[in-house]
This record gives structure tokens, C-alpha cells and sequence, in this order.
């Protein structure tokens, strides 16, 4: 099970929150719509117009030839347009909608704890539950409601997002239990040789493959997947491979002690913490000791596969 990096992303959400609705980097211009002053008008795709039906809601559609028109909810000076011919694709509402559940969690703490306050976690929540008729919080949640669905709402998506599809005749997105990430699909992100060995210190790549000087493969992140590629020869610098395992051994760290997670990550983040190291320690306290003591003096191991202390 891979592990979501957490002081790196914590920082990322809270830039990302105040734009996850609408910073879709989108053409904006002004018009009129019947009588209706529209100071902008947003051009968006079908994946990006069933992001903002999800995120922000629409009121006001009409469809005028090939375009649908219409307005956020709530907002009627902020205006969409998109075209028509791909708002029936199921595979378009189904990646839309993803995006939209994927904001939710950028747009919240990381850990479910802090949700409890936070009256948009509930209304994200009661979101998720309507597109997925998973009743991630009842009717009436109370904050420790609130709390336990957003666990049970992060465990669901990191375990399904990509086996997600759309169902017209159920209304609602359902898992493809036969569904696999296709390993042709998407693009290929090209990383650098501290990057992969951070991923793989993770437990987080997977169908590896070695061709024509460069190591090719899938990663997954919670919230994020997809293809790599990487130099063979950068692979062979022990430096960045050092620096990849101290990236991946903060990042473990700082999950066990700065969340109180799912108890299946964090057991997992202890196992990958096991292996990148020499050390079993049993408590996220004992953990963190060790790191502040020792994250300075740590060597790379003969052979390449854990940190060590330069005493050892």
C-alpha cells in the first residue's frame, strides 16, 4: 500500500483550496445572457463542466445549437459554456466527477480530526454520498459523524479512484471491480532519478520494465497515478538514490506522527519504514526520535537498499 507524502501536500492543499472550484485555468471573457450581465464567461470541457456541476453546482442551463450555457449556482454573473457533443461520453462524467471528489480532499486537512469544525467537509461529504450513493455521513451528522466519514470517505477513494465509473441507469459513479488502470493510458511523466527511488521507498511504483536506457513503469499516490520514465544511468548515482530514501523516510515519519490516519496506512507506513531502514521501532514517538536524531548522520547501505546511522 502506498503512502500519501504529508508535510510536501499539507502546504499544497492549503494553496489549492482557495482555487479548487473554479481555478480551472480557463478562458474568461465578458457577454450578456438573456437580460443576465455575465462578468465572465468560463469555456469548459466536458470533464471540467461535470467537475463544477459536482464542486459548485449550475443553474440557468439552456442549450443553444451545440453549446449548453448557464451559470455557477448562486453566482449568476459567473457564466460556462461548453460543448454539447461530449457531455453524453460516460467516461467524461466519470473523470469530471473524480476531479471534483479529489478537490474536496485538497480543499480539507489532511487528517479527518480536523474536519469535525469545518461545515464544508459536510457538505463534501453529503456531495460524495450523492454521486456515489455511499451515505459516507447520515442524516443529521454530528462532528464525530463528520470525522469517521472522512476517514471512510479517504480510504474509499485512494482504493477505487481508478476502478471509478459512471453508470447512467443507476445514476451514480460505481467501482468496476474488474477495472484495472490501463498501463497505455495518459501521459508519461518523465521523473528524476531522487524521485523514483522517493516513489519506490514508498511501495509506490509498480510494472517496472527496463528498455533502451531507461526504466519505464506505473506509480500511485493516494489522489494521484500514472506512468513514468527514467534514466537507467541516473538510477546508478547512489547520491540520488540516498536522497530519494531520506525524502521517503521524512515523509513516513511525519505521516505516523502528524496524523492519526487509517490504521491500515499507518500500519503500512511502519512496514515501509522497516524496510528503508535498519531499525523496528513499534511507536510513531520512537520514530520520531530517531529521525531528529539521526536524520543528519545517515549513510546509504553497501547494497544500496536502507539508511543506515554512520555508527552502524
Amino acid at each position: 500500500m502506498p503512502f500519501m507524502p504529508t508535510s510536501a501536500r499539507a502546504a499544497e492543499r492549503r494553496r489549492r483550496a482557495a482555487s479548487a472550484a473554479l481555478g480551472l485555468g480557463l478562458a474568461l471573457v465578458p457577454a450578456v445572457a438573456r437580460g443576465q450581465v455575465c462578468r465572465t464567461v468560463q469555456k469548459l470541457s466536458a470533464e471540467q463542466y461535470w467537475k463544477v456541476v459536482l464542486v459548485t453546482g449550475v443553474a440557468g442551463e439552456r442549450d443553444e445549437g451545440e453549446i449548453r450555457r448557464g451559470h455557477l449556482e448562486g453566482a449568476p454573473e459567473t457564466c460556462f459554456e461548453v460543448p454539447r457533443r461530449r457531455l453524453d461520453s460516460v467516461d467524461a462524467r466519470a473523470k469530471g466527477y473524480l476531479e471534483g471528489l479529489t478537490s474536496f480532499l485538497d480543499a480539507l486537512p489532511l487528517d479527518p480530526v480536523h474536519w469535525r469544525p469545518l461545515p464544508e467537509a459536510l457538505i463534501y461529504l453529503q456531495k460524495a454520498s450523492r454521486i456515489t450513493g455511499i451515505a459516507f455521513v447520515p442524516a443529521g451528522a454530528t462532528a464525530a459523524d463528520v470525522e469517521a466519514g472522512g476517514i471512510r470517505f479517504q480510504d474509499w477513494l485512494v482504493a477505487n479512484r481508478g476502478k471509478l465509473v459512471w453508470s447512467d441507469e443507476a445514476g451514480k459513479l460505481m467501482v468496476d471491480v474488474e477495472a484495472a488502470p490501463d498501463f497505455d493510458e495518459g501521459e508519461v511523466a518523465e521523473l528524476d532519478a531522487a524521485t523514483y527511488w522517493t516513489y519506490e521507498a514508498l511501495g509506490a511504483v509498480s510494472r517496472e520494465k527496463d528498455g533502451h536506457g531507461e526504466r519505464r513503469g506505473h506509480y500511485e499516490l493516494p489522489l494521484r497515478s500514472g506512468r513514468f520514465r527514467v534514466s537507467l544511468a541516473a538510477l546508478e548515482d547512489r547520491e540520488a538514490r540516498f536522497q530519494g530514501y531520506l525524502a521517503a523516510a521524512q515523509q513516513l515519519v511525519l505521516y505516523l506522527t502528524e496524523t492519526a490516519g487509517p490504521s491500515a496506512l499507518r500500519t503500512a507506513a511502519l512496514a515501509r519504514l522497516r524496510l528503508v531502514t535498519a531499525e523496528s521501532f513499534e511507536t510513531p514517538e520512537q520514530w520520531l526520535v530517531w529521525w531528529v536524531r539521526n536524520r543528519d548522520a545517515l549513510v546509504l547501505s553497501g547494497d544500496g537498499k536502507r539508511l543506515l546511522t554512520e555508527s552502524r
